[in-house]
Parts: C-alpha cells; sequence; structure tokens
C-alpha cells in the first residue's frame, strides 16, 4: 500500500506543479482574450475550440486511453504498438480535419466564425502527436515529464496571445497563436520521448496492427468521445439556437469551471494506472488505493463547490468585468455540478480501469441523450441558463446510476461516507463567508479555505494515521 500511495503522491505533486501552473496561464490567457475580445469575439474563439475539442476526441480513437491502460502493465514498451499509435493519430489527424470543413461550410455561420472554425482544426495534427507522447509518459507514470510539456505549452501560448492584444491583432491571429503553441509543444514532446524512454530515430510509419488496436481501443473512444460531446454540445447548440455573444458568455463560466476541474483530472491521473494495474494483481489493494483517491477528490470538492456558488458573481466581475455580469447565473449552476464531478470523474475511470468500459459507454450515451433533449427544451426557455441546468441534471444521473452499480459490484469502495464531514465544514465556511461583506475576493477564498479545512479537521476528518502516512509520503518525494 505504501509503495502505491508514495508513487501516486509523487505523481500528483509532478502533475500539480505542471497543471496548475499550467491552468494558470491558461486562466490568464482566457482572461485577456475575453477582455480583449469582449462576448461577441470571443464567442467565435471559444466555438473555433469546441468544434477542435469535439473533432479531437472522435478521432482520437480512444488510443490514449488505451494506450495508458495496456502499456502500464507491461514491462517493456512495444516499439511497433507504438509506430501504429502514432500512425492512426496522424491519419486521423487529416480525417477530421477535412470533416470539420465540410460539416461547418454547411452551418448558417458568418464569415469570420467559419473560416476560424477551420482554420484552428490545423492544430489537430500537432496536439494528436503530443498527447500520444505524453500517454507514454503517463503510461510508465512519469507524470513530471508530461506536466512539462503541459507547462512549456500553456506559457509560450500565453506569451504568443499577449502579442496579439499588444499589436492590436484579431481572433484569427489568437487562434494562429495557438496553433504555433501546439507545434511547438509536438516538436518538444518528441525530443523528451526520443531521449528518455524510446529511440525514434528509427520511427516509421505503421498500420500493421492498426485494425486489432483499433477493435481493442474502441470502447475507450466511446466514453472519450461521448464525454467531450456532453461537455461541448450546450455551446454547440447555444451557437445553434441563440448566437456567439451568448456562447462567450456561456463560455466563461465554462472555462472557470474547467480550470476547477484540473483538480480532479489530476487526481484521476495519478490513481488511473495503480488501479488498472493492481486490478489485475490485487484487488484488496485496489480497494485501498482507489478509497483513498475518493476521499481525496470528495474532500477536496464539496468546498470548492460551495465557495464557487455563493462567489460566483464577484468571480465573474473579477476575471471578466461587467461584459459578462450575465455569465453569473451560469457559474452558479455549474458549480452544483462541481459537487457531483470531483467524487464522480474519479469514479468513472475506476470502472475504466477494471475493464468495465461498457457501463460508461451506456451511461454517458444517455446523458447525452438528455442533455440534447434538455436543451431543446430549456434554451428557447431560459437561455445560455437552461443549458447549465440541463448540464447538471445528465451529470447528476449518470453519478447515481454510477454508485448504484459500484455499489453492487463493490460494496468496500465507501463513496458516500466520504461527503459526511466535507460537506458539514463546508456549510460552516458558507455561513462564515455570508457575514463577510466589502472584502477582496482572494482574501474571501484564503478566509473561506482556512475555516474548511480547520473545521474538517477539528471533526477528525483526517485522521492521525492518514495525515501522518500523507505527510510521510511528501516528504521521502521532496528528499
Amino acid at each position: 500500500m505504501k509503495t502505491h500511495i508514495h508513487r501516486i503522491v509523487k505523481n500528483i505533486i509532478s502533475l500539480s506543479i505542471g497543471n496548475l501552473l499550467g491552468r494558470a496561464c491558461g486562466l490568464v490567457l482566457v482572461i485577456v482574450l475575453a477582455r480583449y475580445l469582449g462576448p461577441k469575439h470571443y464567442g467565435v474563439y471559444s466555438l473555433a475550440f469546441t468544434y477542435y475539442m469535439i473533432m479531437y476526441f472522435l478521432t482520437n480513437l480512444g488510443l490514449d486511453i488505451y494506450y495508458v491502460k495496456e502499456a502500464s502493465r507491461a514491462e517493456k514498451i512495444d516499439k511497433v504498438f507504438f509506430e501504429t499509435n502514432i500512425s492512426l493519430k496522424l491519419v486521423s489527424s487529416i480525417v477530421s480535419i477535412l470533416i470539420i470543413i465540410i460539416v461547418v461550410m454547411s452551418l448558417n455561420y458568418n464569415d469570420i466564425t467559419k473560416t476560424a472554425i477551420c482554420f484552428f482544426s490545423i492544430a489537430l495534427v500537432f496536439n494528436h502527436v503530443s498527447d500520444t507522447f505524453k500517454s507514454l509518459f503517463d503510461a510508465k507514470e512519469l507524470m513530471f515529464h508530461s506536466s512539462i510539456l503541459e507547462l512549456a505549452r500553456s506559457v509560450v501560448s500565453l506569451v504568443l496571445v499577449i502579442m496579439v492584444v499588444y499589436f492590436n491583432g484579431n481572433v484569427l491571429d489568437a487562434l494562429s497563436m495557438q496553433i504555433i503553441s501546439y507545434a511547438l509543444s509536438a516538436i518538444l514532446a518528441c525530443l523528451l520521448v526520443d531521449k528518455v524512454l524510446i529511440s525514434l530515430k528509427s520511427f516509421r510509419f505503421n498500420l500493421i496492427n492498426a485494425k486489432a488496436i483499433i477493435s481493442q481501443s474502441i470502447p475507450f473512444w466511446y466514453v472519450t468521445a461521448l464525454f467531450i460531446i456532453n461537455t461541448r454540445m450546450d455551446l454547440l447548440m447555444i451557437s445553434w439556437m441563440e448566437n456567439e455573444s451568448e456562447v462567450g458568455l456561456y463560455s466563461s463560466a465554462v472555462e472557470l469551471i474547467n480550470v476547477i476541474m484540473i483538480v480532479p483530472m489530476m487526481i484521476n491521473k495519478a490513481f488511473f494506472p495503480s488501479i488498472s494495474r493492481n486490478f489485475a494483481t490485487d484487488k484488496t489493494e485496489m480497494i485501498r488505493i482507489a478509497n483513498f483517491g475518493f476521499k481525496l477528490s470528495i474532500t477536496l470538492g464539496v468546498p470548492i463547490a460551495f465557495g464557487c456558488y455563493i462567489l460566483s458573481p464577484e468571480i465573474i466581475h473579477l476575471v471578466f468585468g461587467e461584459n459578462f455580469a450575465d455569465a453569473k447565473i451560469v457559474l452558479q449552476i455549474l458549480s452544483i455540478n462541481l459537487f457531483l464531478q470531483f467524487g464522480g470523474t474519479l469514479l468513472g475511470w475506476f470502472f475504466t480501469a477494471t475493464d468495465d468500459i461498457r457501463t460508461i459507454v451506456v451511461l454517458n450515451s444517455v446523458a447525452l441523450i438528455i442533455n440534447i433533449t434538455g436543451n431543446l427544451l430549456l434554451i428557447p426557455m431560459f437561455g445560455i441558463a437552461g443549458a447549465a441546468i440541463t448540464t447538471v441534471f445528465a451529470r447528476l444521473f449518470v453519478s447515481l446510476v454510477m454508485n448504484y452499480l459500484r455499489f453492487k459490484k463493490f460494496r468496500e469502495i465507501k463513496y458516500f461516507t466520504f461527503y459526511g464531514k466535507p460537506i458539514i465544514a463546508a456549510a460552516v465556511m458558507t455561513y462564515c463567508l455570508l457575514q463577510i461583506d466589502n472584502v477582496y475576493l482572494p482574501l474571501t477564498v484564503m478566509i473561506g479555505a482556512t475555516i474548511y479545512f480547520f473545521t474538517f479537521v477539528l471533526m477528525g476528518g483526517m485522521s492521525k494515521e492518514e495525515y501522518l502516512g500523507l505527510k510521510n509520503f511528501i516528504k521521502n518525494d521532496n528528499s
């Protein structure tokens, strides 16, 4: 147990350093662009990213997750498997670009929006290559290297976008800088993999085992594709039923949620290889590791959800300014979703690691139907707030059913019991924050975090053994 948790804590720390700094750069980039472009043109920028993200995961073929799952169980890197993975990604990138052009040109967007979406699709080639290399590092639990790659891309992207603003560029200029950052990231990833893991000098385009690999990765493709479509469907439907300005407002709230979601995603990436490996070798150890992950996710997620809900107006005002004031209701609604997602995302990865991918596919398919149907009904009635409400209901459905199935299969997983003390501590934090007026937002956040963790510790939320164990793991990692 100690060895596995030590490795997990080490990877969480590595991911935290790189990803938090990277997300910080990403948040600054979003703030700069949103304030500079305004809701309408920021909506165009967000829409280009939405089509890019959907096509990225549709043409990813589930290869990244499948590769991490299989490579984490193997002692040595299978070079043919690796070559086939990249070759498939290159082919799928070209296909995805053509699909985007055909689809977007048939829609009733203005010329600037169409040009932005089609032009930015070029980034798919570079990101597919870069993420293939990062999945190799993740499989071998070398999270520090993948974090460095993401941080480098985020920093370069921010610097280039600031240059666009400084020279009074437009939305197409901003997208061009993003493409350049993805290209540089792919080159850096190639050099790093060649130096650390496997020689790329003899790399060759290889599709010999493509059919066999795709047949195994397709279930993972369903999961990732359905997840991203679920998360981005709101923006697509708002763009079809409303306008670019509404897309910009909704996207501003979603981007803030995405920044927050880096916390559970770091935990997921750190725990997934260990859960997957121990499922095949030691299920008792797997249960212990999973419980540790769920407790950590929920303990962090509950106060963030409470705090984001009550501070949404101040957050939107500070980050995006008065032009985005109408986004506050969306952020409040989506913050309810955080309550479900912190533990729920790791639960989804748990099912994947335990070879029950079909459950996730079915649940996300039903969630997508709920999302689309709800948007059709609620967006005309409530605008962008309706889209946010639909998202919460869809994720609530997935969370409840997954926990029911989890209880039937692994009753040793103490999922809901981890919510009690964090909810009480978060309620105390919320009451205290509501008594505070006219305090600078960052200071309010620090006060809230202090109150929460102080209350949580007083309630015995973390045992002395857990605290000392975590402290020793971190200390050993830094030594």
